[in-house]
């Protein structure tokens, strides 16, 4: 499945299997190094708007505008997909693939108020902590980003050396396929994509442990995570910041790490405030 040909590079492969006239005209953005399936643009792109989409949605009470709000929806993902397929950058089932895999990854990040859980539950999704803990420790989130790289290298190279299997296979088949040169973007091969993720950890543990606004940083980053994966939590940005200094920020934070559990306990008690205000 991870192993996906991409159009442009496939025709020139089987030339025997197709129309020998047939051609497939290429474009700036069709010489794509990484591999085809799934389609990282569909999946990526549908798992950052999914949790987005199912705020909006609980927050309509009219069925039309729901509908609505589904429908546009649906039509942006297959713009998407068929925009992957007309650059003759993937395959039908590729895009169908990432697009699944993209829902998936996005409803298990969606709010608990929203897709996973009944209203009105006090319940804290597991995912939910663990984005806020890795976020406000800019220390596990650097291990998070060099684990990443070596990781891979490590399975780069024991795919190279282990069972022969080539990790730059399809930088080759782009390199041979592509009509120009400069359209060659090595920037989306597999190792440069987990480089990505290694070096954004890292920039962004960086820029928070060398800040001498840390415990400010920390608290914005927080209250932000907090709004964005507890929407249901409606109370004013005076009173956030009050609970924010009280509840998380503290003198001793980089003597005393928090625990998750406490940290599980920190977002109980906004839902629980908001759940007593409301009433």
């Amino acid at each position: 499945m991870l192993y996906g040909h991409r159009p442009y590079w496939w025709l020139t492969l089987n030339r025997s299997l197709t129309d020998p006239d047939l051609s497939v005209k290429q474009y700036p953005l069709t010489c794509e190094t990484g591999p085809g399936s799934p389609s990282g643009h569909c999946m990526v792109s549908v798992a950052s708007l999914t949790p987005i989409i199912t705020y909006f949605y609980h927050r309509l009470k009219n069925r039309n505008h729901q509908r609505c709000l589904i429908t546009l929806s649906c039509l942006v993902f297959g713009l998407i997909a068929i925009s992957r397929c007309y650059l003759a950058a993937h395959f039908p089932h590729q895009v169908i693939l990432g697009l699944i895999s993209g829902i998936t990854v996005g409803l298990l990040f969606s709010s608990p108020d929203g897709f996973l859980s009944p209203k009105n539950e006090v319940k804290i999704n597991w995912l939910h902590v663990q984005t806020v803990y890795l976020l406000t420790h800019p220390n596990r989130l650097l291990w998070l980003g060099f684990g990443s790289f070596m990781f891979a290298y490590v399975f780069s190279v024991f795919l190279e050396y282990g069972i022969k299997v080539d990790p730059n296979w399809s930088i080759t088949l782009a390199q041979s396929a592509c009509l120009q040169p400069e359209w060659i973007h090595l920037s989306t091969s597999l190792m440069m994509g987990f480089s990505r993720i290694a070096g954004t950890a890292t920039g962004m543990s960086s820029i928070i442990l060398i800040s001498s606004c840390y415990d400010f940083l920390a608290g914005i980053l927080f209250s932000q995570v907090c709004l964005f994966y507890l929407p249901e939590l409606r109370i004013h940005d005076k009173q956030l910041y009050r609970l924010k200094l009280s509840h998380f920020i503290s003198a001793e934070q980089e003597e005393t790490k928090m625990t998750q559990s406490r940290l599980v306990k920190i977002l109980v008690v906004f839902k629980t405030n908001w759940s007593e205000g409301k009433k």
